[in-house]
C-alpha cells in the first residue's frame, strides 16, 4: 500500500530533503552575512588605520631633547612638565605613574624659585597625609574634610600655576598636589627619561581612520555601526530567517 508520507528528518550538515537543503543553504548566507559584516568591518578598521599622535605628545617630542641635555628654556620646561600632566590625569599603572611623576616633579621643581620649594614640599605631604586618615573619619567628617582637601589641592595647583605657565582654570592644576612628589632634591637619569618616552608613546598615540574621525547621527561612526547598526542587522537577520522559512514550509508543504 502506498503512502504519502514524506520524510521530515532535519539534518543540517546532510539534508536529506529539498526543504532541509534549501533551509540550511539559506542561514549559511544569512551567516556569511553577519560574518562578514562583524568581523569583516574590524578588518577593514585595521586595513586603514593610522597612528595619530596626541597634542601633548608632538609638544612633548618637541622639547624633550632640550630637556634631556639640560639645556631647555623656561618655556620648553613648562611645555614638558604641561604635556606629562596630560597623561598622569588618565589611567596608567602605578608603575608608570611614578616614572611621569618623578620626572615631571623634577622639572616643575626647577620653574620655581627656591624659597619656595620647602613651602611647597611641605603643602604636598600635608595633603597627601589629610587623604590617609580619610579613612578613619565618620560619614560627616568625612564629607567635610574632603571637600576641604578638594579645595585645597585647587589653591596649590593656583599657587604655582603661573610658575608652571598654566593658566588658574586648567584642570591639570587640580593634579599638581596629588602627581608632584614632595621631594624637590630629586635626580633624573637618561634611563627615566627614555623610559618615560615609552609611556608617552603607548598612552598618546591612537589608531585612527576615516571610519573613527567621521561623525553619523552625533556618534563616531565606528561606534555607531558596531553599538547600534549590528544590533539592527542582527535583528533584521532573524526577520529575514523566519519570514523565508515560512516561505520555505508552503513551498514544501511543510507544517511545523
Amino acid at each position: 500500500m502506498e503512502t504519502n508520507e514524506q520524510n521530515y528528518d532535519l539534518s543540517f550538515f546532510k539534508p536529506t530533503n529539498p526543504r532541509t537543503r534549501s533551509n540550511r543553504n539559506m542561514v549559511l548566507v544569512l551567516l556569511i552575512v553577519w560574518i562578514v559584516a562583524v568581523f569583516g568591518f574590524h578588518f577593514l578598521l585595521r586595513a586603514i588605520e593610522e597612528p595619530v599622535p596626541e597634542e601633548s605628545l608632538t609638544k612633548y617630542q618637541n622639547v624633550i631633547e632640550s630637556v634631556k641635555k639640560g639645556a631647555a628654556s623656561v618655556q620648553e620646561k613648562q611645555t614638558m612638565v604641561w604635556s606629562v600632566l596630560s597623561v598622569l590625569g588618565k589611567t596608567i599603572k602605578p608603575d608608570e605613574r611614578a616614572t611621569l611623576g618623578k620626572i615631571m616633579s623634577y622639572n616643575a621643581y626647577q620653574l620655581i624659585p627656591e624659597n619656595k620649594k620647602a613651602e611647597i614640599a611641605s603643602t604636598i605631604e600635608s595633603i597627601a597625609n589629610s587623604k590617609e586618615n580619610l579613612s578613619t573619619l565618620s560619614n560627616e567628617e568625612f564629607a567635610k574634610k574632603r571637600a576641604e582637601i578638594k579645595q585645597n589641592e585647587i589653591n596649590f595647583g593656583k599657587s604655582i600655576s603661573s610658575n608652571l605657565g598654566l593658566e588658574n582654570n586648567d584642570i591639570r592644576t587640580q593634579l599638581l598636589s596629588t602627581q608632584m612628589l614632595s621631594d624637590y632634591n630629586l635626580t633624573v637619569t637618561q634611563d627615566d627619561y627614555a623610559t618615560a618616552d615609552k609611556i608617552m608613546n603607548k598612552y598618546t598615540i591612537h589608531n585612527r581612520s576615516v571610519l573613527t574621525d567621521t561623525q553619523f547621527l552625533g556618534f563616531p561612526f565606528h561606534y555607531f555601526y558596531t553599538a547600534v547598526f549590528l544590533l539592527i542587522l542582527f535583528v533584521v537577520l532573524c526577520w529575514v530567517y523566519a519570514y523565508q522559512t515560512k516561505k520555505l514550509n508552503k513551498k514544501y508543504n511543510f507544517e511545523g
